[in-house]
C-alpha cells in the first residue's frame, strides 16, 4: 500500500489493485498452490468517498458561454471539454488518440484506451462543428491537433496536453464564475449525472 501510495496513486485506485491481487491470492490458496499466510490482514481495501467531479447544468452553461474570443488556448481547451461532454463523456485520453479512421458512416467508433471496449456514438452536429474547427495536419492519423508529432513519444505528448488542459480549465472556471473544481474528468461525470437526471 505504501509503495503504491508513493507512486502517486489515490486510495481508491490502490484498493482496486489490492482487491484484485487478494482475489488472485485466494484462488491460489483454494487450489493448494500456496499456503494462506494472510498477507492482506490489516491492509485497507475499502472505498473512500471521493470529491464531487460533476457540475450542474447551470455551471456547464456558464463554461460553454464564457467569452474566450481573445484567448485561443483557453477556447481550444473549452471546446475539448465540451466535445468530451457531447461525446457522452468521452475520456480525455480517448479524445487525444481519436483517429481519422474512427469516423465512419456519420458515427464515431473507437476503442477505449482504458478498457479496450468499442464505443459507437452518433456524430451530433455540435460534435462535427468542433471537429471541423480543429483539423489536424493532413499527414497525421489523429483527428485532433493534440498529438502534434505522431510516432514520437506520444505518451509524453498526451501527458503534456492533459496538464495543459487541466491548467486552462482552472482559468476557464474562474472566468466563467464557476466555483466548482473542474478538470478533464468533469465532462464525463457531468454527462453521466445529467443523463441520469433526465
Amino acid at each position: 500500500h505504501g509503495w503504491l501510495s508513493s507512486k502517486g496513486l489515490m486510495d481508491n485506485t490502490i484498493s482496486f489493485y489490492l482487491r484484485h491481487l487478494r482475489a488472485v491470492y485466494r484462488m491460489m490458496v483454494s487450489e493448494g498452490l500456496v499456503k494462506d499466510n494472510k498477507p492482506f490482514a490489516g491492509i485497507p481495501t475499502g472505498i473512500a468517498r471521493t470529491r464531487k467531479r460533476a457540475i450542474n447544468e447551470v455551471e456547464l452553461t456558464l463554461i460553454k458561454s464564457v467569452d474566450l474570443a481573445n484567448a485561443k488556448g483557453l477556447s481550444f481547451t473549452r471546446d475539448m471539454f465540451m466535445l468530451s461532454f457531447y461525446c457522452m463523456g468521452m475520456p480525455f485520453v480517448d479524445i487525444v488518440f481519436l483517429k481519422k479512421t474512427d469516423l465512419t458512416g456519420g458515427r464515431i467508433i473507437y476503442q477505449r484506451k482504458k478498457t479496450g471496449q468499442t464505443i459507437s456514438l452518433k456524430m451530433h452536429p455540435k460534435i462535427k462543428t468542433i471537429i471541423d474547427w480543429y483539423p489536424s495536419d493532413e499527414d497525421s492519423p489523429y483527428l485532433l491537433p493534440l498529438i502534434t508529432k505522431p510516432g514520437i513519444d506520444e505518451r509524453t505528448q498526451y501527458e503534456n496536453a492533459l496538464r495543459y488542459a487541466n491548467k486552462n480549465l482552472k482559468k476557464i472556471a474562474e472566468l466563467a464564475g464557476v466555483k466548482s473544481n473542474i478538470s478533464t474528468y468533469t465532462p464525463r461525470h457531468t454527462w453521466a449525472s445529467i443523463a441520469k437526471l433526465k
